[in-house]
C-alpha cells in the first residue's frame, strides 16, 4: 500500500516552539483531534471537508488525544496544569478537567466500551510506586 498526498490544511500558527504532539480520530464525526502543544490547544479538524474548524483552548501543555468512539468522548492529556481533560463531541468547548497529583505522562494504555487505563509516571526511580488511574466511562458523562 502507498500513500498519495492529498492536499493540506492550514491550522493556527505556532504560539511557541513546541509544535504539536499526539492525535486522534473519532470517526463517527469524521473530526481529527490534533494536540497543539504550543497554542496549549486541541486543534479540531473536520476530516470529510479537508478544513480546521476551530480551537479548543487553554488546555496548558496539552500532549494528546485519546478518542472513545463508543461515547463520543475525547481525553486530552494536558501536562502543563498536571490534569486531563474531558469533553464530548460536537460540545468541545464544555472541557472538564480532572486535577492529577502531577503531569500525565501518556494516554491510556487499554481502552474499551467502559473504561481506559492510564499510566500516571512520575520521574521515576526504583522506589517510585507506579499508578495508574481508571477512568469508568459511563461516569465520565
Amino acid at each position: 500500500m502507498s500513500l498519495k498526498l492529498q492536499g493540506y490544511i492550514d491550522l493556527p500558527v505556532n504560539r511557541q516552539a513546541a509544535g504539536f504532539d499526539h492525535a486522534a480520530v473519532h470517526s463517527g464525526s469524521s473530526r481529527l483531534y490534533v494536540a497543539h502543544t504550543s497554542n496549549d490547544a486541541i486543534d479540531v479538524i473536520d476530516c470529510a471537508a479537508n478544513q480546521f474548524l476551530f480551537s479548543i483552548p487553554h488546555l496548558i501543555g496539552v500532549a494528546g488525544t485519546l478518542v472513545s468512539e463508543e461515547h463520543g468522548l475525547i481525553f486530552t492529556s494536558n501536562r502543563g496544569e498536571d490534569t486531563v481533560g474531558i469533553f464530548q463531541v460536537y460540545n468541545e468547548q464544555n472541557v472538564k478537567k480532572s486535577k492529577l497529583e502531577f503531569a500525565p505522562t501518556d494516554l491510556p494504555l487499554t481502552q474499551s466500551a467502559d473504561f481506559c487505563l492510564q499510566p500516571m509516571l512520575a520521574t521515576l526511580t526504583f522506589q517510585t510506586p507506579i499508578r495508574f488511574l481508571l477512568w469508568m466511562l459511563n461516569a465520565a458523562r
